[in-house]
């Protein structure tokens, strides 16, 4: 007869089966065992808690150093929720249920962690979702078409809801589509360099419009090298300070007032004298000699401006690149500062007069000063130093008959 050993003696073949079956009830039952007492462990602690509307994040706390378990809120509401409960030796479920009666929250524990969340989320979630597909089926399309004065089609017109986030733009035909909420009452229509209109719906579902040109700042007037241009027609780098704005500045220097207002100019202090004129750099440094920008006052060329009041400064035209310095060679390889100054005007009363006073006082006085030695008192220290050097002094009574 065979025998097989399984470890625990000789089992004959036929018990072998049994054998099998009894071990694996016994596995099931330890496993059963060991799951009541991790249950037990998890709902079979007990809490003593006594307290009346405290946020439940601070109760949550007390639970904690209690029973050791973790906890999870959701939503900083949730942490505010105020609270109340009197329990003595309560396990955790009855706690829990005890804190959260009559309050829109419910729990729940995941491993060792009581996850605390807002009751009906999923229905107030489906309830935005109708709402917003509500919203969407309150709206209705309105199409048309932008032309100019001249019927011409416009593109890139920004069509928009007024009072609203709705808006599209036209195609390169100038037509629209755009839904908008049935309660919208004007539509804006804009485009640079014309004028923005708005048009009232009124009930339709087709709107036409036609767009007037309009007067902006491309209509400014810049001095360039060749004289002015429009702002528009300008492709240049160029950047211009008003002369308003210079007098409201406290400056010595007329290129002092561009410290600060145009990009890519960089104006630093070369000295503490008064007077002194500051260092002007276009765009950093361009050449090895000479890094000062030519000057330009009133179409005359000019190395410094030093001596120009600002005051009487209408503007101020920094050219940067090559293309708006060109017509002045190899003296603009730094920039080119064009500077245009007041000219006089007719008065309605010709008999009236003008006189304007503009007046600027500074002072600069040493910090520390040294007491030095008059003539005579050198003489006499030289003296000395010629005696101690093995040298012909002076003598004393030359000295005294020089002073």
């Amino acid at each position: 007869m065979n025998y097989l050993n399984e470890g625990f003696g000789f089992l004959k073949p036929y018990r072998k089966t049994k054998w099998i079956k009894k071990r694996s009830l016994f596995v099931i039952a330890i496993m059963l065992v060991f799951s009541f007492r991790l249950f037990a462990t998890t709902f079979g602690q007990t809490i003593s808690i006594h307290v009346k509307d405290v946020p439940l994040i601070d109760v949550m706390r007390t639970i904690q150093n209690q029973t050791g378990h973790s906890y999870f809120l959701n939503g900083r509401e949730l942490a505010n929720l105020k609270v109340s409960a009197a329990l003595n030796n309560a396990d955790l479920k009855t706690t829990m249920s005890s804190l959260l009666k009559g309050k829109p929250a419910s729990w729940s524990m995941k491993g060792k962690t009581i996850v605390i969340k807002k009751k009906n989320s999923s229905n107030s979630s489906l309830e935005n979702s109708g709402n917003s597909s509500s919203n969407e089926l309150s709206q209705q399309q309105i199409s048309g078409k932008v032309t100019d004065d001249q019927g011409n089609p416009l593109r890139g017109v920004t069509v928009k809801v007024v009072g609203s986030s709705a808006a599209t733009s036209t195609n390169e035909n100038g037509e629209f589509q755009l839904n908008v909420p049935t309660e919208a009452t004007t539509l804006s229509f804009s485009l640079l360099g014309f004028q923005v209109l708005e048009v009232p719906l009124n009930g339709q579902n087709t709107v036409n419009v036609s767009l007037m040109e309009g007067e902006n700042d491309l209509e400014e007037v810049v001095v360039v090298g060749y004289g002015t241009q429009l702002k528009r027609d300008l492709t240049g780098a160029v950047s211009k300070v008003d002369g308003e704005a210079l007098k409201n500045m406290p400056i010595r220097n007329a290129t002092e007032g561009l410290q600060g207002q145009t990009s890519g100019v960089q104006v630093t202090s070369t000295g503490g004298s008064p007077g002194t004129p500051p260092a002007v750099r276009i765009r950093g440094i361009g050449t090895v000699n000479d890094n000062n920008p030519l000057y330009v006052v009133d179409g005359l060329p000019q190395s410094d401006i030093g001596w120009l009041n600002p005051n009487d400064i209408v503007s101020m035209e920094v050219l940067k690149d090559a293309s708006a310095t060109a017509i002045y060679g190899s003296r603009a390889a730094n920039g080119v500062i064009m500077v245009t100054t007041a000219k006089g005007a007719q008065r309605s009363n010709e008999l009236s007069n003008l006189i304007s006073f503009d007046s600027y006082l500074g002072f600069q006085n040493p910090i520390k000063t040294y007491d030095m030695m008059n003539a005579k008192e050198f003489m006499e220290y030289k003296n000395l130093a010629n005696i101690n050097a093995g040298l012909n002094p002076y003598s004393l009574i030359k000295i005294k008959l020089m002073f």
